[in-house]
């Protein structure tokens, strides 16, 4: 895909086909007006997580009222392969990053996850909502990662994640370095999980690497932030079994 940098990306709650009418929300109104200098006649491009990409012409803009009508399809819908970031919230900016390059890098689900470490147990959800939304507008993604309600660590290794192998990045020796890990690998769905900045208890690890589904793996020889692991985690996994 050639990266046009004119080409300006809205995501929409709302249908897209062929001659749909669109009203756009105010602060995307001020986005296209103030800050892009679009007018009526202009072009932009609609996504919704279901319908594909569409081309919109603009046919009335203010600050009032914004409505855009869809010409065509840029672009069909494909389906995401699953895969799911568990990490421990993070204080601001880190969940802010955290969150835009997960989405950057195809996470379809954000799992914030309580450990007995953690010490930011609530996450503002529509605020990493806009995040999200804005990382997928940005880098061509045609959806947005389901943002989860904090869970507690063990729940979801029995329950929600039970027939996933999950990726678990620990900072223990003795253990094989991601790319080594996955060579040969195909099962999933795929979940990765990394901790909280002070790392998993010494009960949390013997409990993890008790699962049968648990494949612990190690980032290198460096002990990472949290939120730089999760992006080092996620950026070797698409190197090795994702869609780079």
């Amino acid at each position: 895909m050639a990266f046009d940098p004119n080409k300006i990306r809205l995501y929409v709650d709302h249908d897209l086909a062929n001659g749909a009418s669109v009203q756009l929300s105010r602060d995307q109104a001020h986005y296209l007006g103030t800050v892009m200098h679009k007018k009526a006649g202009d072009q932009v491009f609609l996504f919704n997580g279901h319908d594909g990409e569409w081309a919109c012409d603009i046919l009335h803009l203010d600050q009032k009222e914004t409505v855009v009508r869809a010409t065509h399809q840029s672009r069909p819908q494909q389906p995401a392969a699953p895969l799911t970031l568990m990490f421990a919230p993070l204080k601001h900016p880190a969940i802010d990053f955290l969150v835009q390059k997960a989405t950057e890098l195809g996470v379809t689900d954000l799992q914030p996850v309580l450990t007995d470490h953690t010490t930011t147990r609530r996450i503002n959800s529509d605020h990493l909502g806009s995040i999200a939304m804005e990382a997928a507008e940005q880098c061509e993604r045609l959806d947005i990662p389901t943002i989860h309600d904090p869970k507690d660590l063990m729940g979801l290794l029995s329950g929600d994640h039970a027939g996933s192998t999950i990726i678990y990045c620990d900072e223990g020796d003795n253990v094989p370095g991601m790319l080594t890990a996955l060579k040969g690998v195909q099962s999933g769905p795929w979940v990765i999980l990394v901790g909280p900045e002070r790392g998993f208890s010494p009960t949390e690890r013997a409990t993890l690497r008790d699962q049968d589904n648990v494949m612990a793996v190690g980032l290198g020889p460096r002990i990472l932030r949290a939120d730089t692991a999760a992006v080092a985690a996620l950026t070797m996994f698409q190197a090795s079994l994702g869609d780079m």
